[in-house]
């Protein structure tokens, strides 16, 4: 089920489908820590003239990267999750790997470097009076585009009081119109960024531990945090 779709930086050459499923939802709720920001997938498109090149995030790396610390014997679960997911596009021609290339054994405990942050280190953006406001209050604050952001999906957990927002970054300075040149745009099926609500707190993964997780073979030199 696609569940939001848009143009990373505005560019109409660039384009990302988010998608997502009851099992894979049911899944991500066995994972008490943020395990929702692994709730959706991306695939990504980058059109040169008349040809289109479709990407998408490797499942299994993403859900030991999220889920990896918190895992409780689903192993087998993760990998047919990733099987199903990757089975919609082998129609479309050969899987390549390409991005975040970590070993999977590196991927539970990642963190770019020492003293950098790790996934259980998130940005805490705010801590509302109930899950109700919180969920109120980030919808109006994308709906109009408050730090020239633009809402591309939001997920609901009903009865969990838990909510994943994927949000476009268009700021000229610092989203995506400065760092996909930087970091690569051939990557931009990892975007959009996802803020999550769970609770009545909103967090983030920190650029230092997200941008790294996708781009890990940048240099400290390039890597936009």
């Amino acid at each position: 089920m696609v569940i939001g779709e848009y143009n990373p930086a505005k560019r109409d050459d660039l384009g990302v489908i988010c998608f997502t499923n009851s099992d894979l939802k049911n899944l991500s709720l066995q994972f008490e820590d943020r395990g929702a920001l692994a709730s959706v997938m991306r695939a990504g498109l980058m059109r040169h003239g008349d040809t289109v090149t479709v990407s998408i995030l490797n499942p299994e790396y993403v859900f030991l990267a999220y889920w990896g610390e918190q895992l409780n014997g689903q192993e087998q679960q993760l990998k047919d999750m990733s099987e199903r997911i990757k089975d919609i596009f082998r129609p479309m021609g050969k899987l390549t790997p390409f991005g975040g290339s970590e070993k999977a054994k590196n991927l539970p405990h990642y963190h770019y470097m020492m003293m950098m942050p790790y996934f259980d280190d998130p940005v805490e953006l705010n801590e509302f009076d109930s899950f109700e406001r919180g969920l109120e209050t980030i919808r109006e604050n994308l709906n109009a585009g408050k730090g020239n952001t633009i809402k591309v999906f939001e997920q609901i957990f009903p009865g969990k009081e838990i909510a994943v927002f994927g949000v476009g970054l268009w700021d000229k300075e610092e989203g995506e119109p400065a760092f996909l040149p930087v970091v690569g745009e051939s990557h931009i099926a990892n975007l959009p960024y996802e803020i999550i609500l769970q609770g009545k707190e909103a967090t983030m993964l920190h650029g230092k531990y997200r941008i790294a997780i996708y781009w890990p073979e940048l240099s400290m030199g390039t890597l936009p945090l």
